[in-house]
């Protein structure tokens, strides 16, 4: 009977690919294309659609015949979106938070929060936070699962089913860059929209730096930058199955060691990783990392992104709400190990047992490290080194409220401006100015004084510890605000109403902000995540086993698969053929064997 519903299943996934997958796919989504590449030759199933005997797991199939029970771990964005997936298919499931809120990487903190609350939108008080996780998102075709107007987009989805309109998601315009903002690098400012070039920040040989004169050195970094790696990504658009060979050439090496190969010495490698990236970030980081990064700010021009009016937090309020059964918080997964016949067994703060016909498990790797799995025999090695393995980078935030927008104020600066960002090489790295309460009078003057990645984020999280080097930090960073915008930092130290400082490294549910692909991670250490683990019962979702990763698109589009995982090990062809009607089809391809048509 259990290779009866393997078959099933198998005759289902192929009638989904034979009927139209590859037209479903935007042309655009070249990134998702990628990674299907990629977990294809890995040979994670072989085939796509897999064959029968490979179809999810090891281990024959035990099909239940009534729909099964569903343990979600953890409810930031892909748990909540699980459960919301599995609730429309009227499957039974848990969601298991460890912390005391929901929400995980999506983080709104309101300076004032009883009062935020009972404001708004149209009142000032409405505007007072800035988001320490997710907080932007570009408009285009690969973001509609999150974004969309379509009826399984998540912004809808909770517009459409909200009771109250102060709870629907609001989109506003996300000003990335504006006129006026600075850039302060080797003490020299200038204004955004000035040529970032060696050159302009004296950095030269012969002015005690390390770079000659050159085309280089009057070159603008942004396109220098994009012209190195460009060829990949348009030898990937004219020719797939070339572009894919020749960026395979390169996937075991780092940014900054392709960088070297092209002739770029270490000097201009480190100035254009000081105006591009974080510091380190650029030994780190893969590639084929890059280069699918670039896609998105390809694709999406920087004036058509969008944030939520209210903060990134109201998308997972909007998800609460519309969900009948709420996470248990406070409920930390200690250990997974094997239940009653084919059943797992979830153990909650190491005392409360939980049993599960499957469990999703969707926080972050470095999380899931420290579950104690030791009782599962069937979990394989390849699995648990990756759990270990797969590289997250840091981040971190300092939002401070001042008493008014300054920034926005000609008394205050002889250009002033509204949103966008400014940056520099000072601890500080960017300022972050709010696209938020600009019509409204009075709103607070919050904005994110610091915003760093990877080592940057990393040595400024050293200072988080206590409240005597938090006073020392935020000292600091008012420092470098007032030499970043040519203001005396006593005027600022008058205008501070409060600090609040966050680094993701620090946090124990996520260990980590997001995850950030070493050399050869794509090929050698992602592909174990994406097969499910104790006979098709374990599943891996998140941010970091999609081609999104980094993105709230990823966590979303990687629960999308795992409930898929679960319903294709159940052999249920009814429920499947439900969630394309109600999902819709993936735009991003993680796993060939549930490619599907538009509804």
């Amino acid at each position: 009977m259990s290779h009866l519903y393997c078959l099933l299943v198998l005759g289902f996934l192929i009638s989904l690919c034979v009927n139209g997958a590859q037209s479903s796919i935007d042309a655009g989504t070249a990134r998702a294309r990628l990674f299907r590449e990629l977990i294809s030759r890995a040979g994670v199933y072989n085939t796509f659609p897999p064959s029968a005997s490979e179809l999810l797991c090891d281990q024959e199939c035990h099909p239940l015949s009534q729909p099964p029970r569903v343990g979600i771990i953890g409810a930031g964005a892909a748990g909540l979106y699980s459960a919301l997936m599995l609730q429309s298919l009227d499957v039974d499931f848990e969601i298991l938070e460890a912390d005391g809120r929901a929400g995980g990487r999506i983080y709104t903190h309101y300076f004032d929060p009883e009062v935020s609350k009972k404001a708004t939108p149209q009142e000032a008080a409405y505007y007072n936070y800035f988001d320490v996780g997710a907080m932007r998102i570009p408009v285009m075709p690969y973001m509609d699962r999150v974004i969309g107007s379509q009826n399984w987009s998540v912004v809808s989805y909770v517009n459409s089913h909200v009771r109250e309109p102060a709870d629907t998601i609001d989109l506003i315009p996300y000003i990335f860059a504006t006129n006026n903002t600075f850039q302060l690098y080797n003490n020299i400012s200038v204004h955004s929209g000035v040529n970032a070039s060696a050159a302009t920040f004296r950095v030269l040989t012969s002015e005690g730096g390390d770079i000659p004169p050159s085309d280089f050195a009057d070159g603008n970094p942004d396109t220098i930058y994009n012209d190195a790696i460009s060829e990949l990504i348009v030898a990937l658009e004219q020719n797939f199955d070339a572009g894919f060979n020749k960026l395979m050439e390169f996937d075991q090496v780092s940014v900054r060691a392709y960088f070297l190969q092209k002739g770029f010495t270490n000097a201009q490698i480190n100035w254009l990783e000081t105006i591009e990236e974080g510091t380190l970030s650029f030994d780190k980081a893969s590639l084929a990392q890059a280069v699918i990064e670039q896609w998105i700010f390809t694709a999406a021009p920087l004036d058509s992104w969008v944030t939520i009016n209210g903060g990134f937090e109201r998308l997972i309020k909007g998800l609460l709400k519309v969900l009948r059964t709420q996470p248990k918080l406070y409920n930390r997964v200690t250990a997974i190990k094997p239940g009653r016949a084919d059943s797992l067994t979830v153990v909650v703060n190491h005392t409360f047992e939980h049993s599960y016909d499957h469990v999703i498990n969707t926080i972050p790797l470095g999380a899931t490290r420290v579950l104690d799995t030791s009782a599962l025999s069937d979990l394989h090695y390849n699995t648990t080194m990756a759990w270990r393995a797969l590289a997250y980078d840091d981040a971190g935030k300092i939002g401070m409220w001042f008493k008014t927008r300054w920034w926005e104020d000609p008394d205050v600066l002889s250009m002033p401006f509204v949103g966008g960002q400014s940056s520099t090489d000072l601890p500080i790295r960017r300022c972050v100015y709010p696209s938020y309460g600009l019509e409204v009078n009075g709103a607070p003057g919050t904005m994110i004084a610091s915003y760093t990645w990877s080592q940057d984020a990393a040595r400024l999280a050293a200072f988080y510890r206590s409240a005597t080097q938090e006073e020392f930090i935020t000292h600091v960073v008012l420092e470098d605000m007032a030499r970043l915008h040519n203001i005396s930092v006593s005027f600022l130290q008058d205008q501070l109403i409060d600090t609040y400082l966050w680094d993701w490294y620090n946090h124990p549910y996520s260990d980590g902000a997001y995850a950030l692909f070493a050399p050869a991670q794509f090929s050698d250490v992602l592909p174990a995540l994406l097969r499910p683990s104790c006979k098709g019962r374990l599943h891996t979702a998140g941010e970091a086993t999609s081609s999104g990763h980094a993105w709230v698109v990823g966590a979303l589009n990687s629960a999308y698969r795992a409930v898929m995982e679960v319903l294709a090990v159940e052999g249920r062809k009814d429920l499947m053929e439900k969630m394309v009607n109600l999902w819709g089809s993936l735009d991003e391809v993680d796993l060939g064997w549930f490619e599907s048509p538009s509804p």
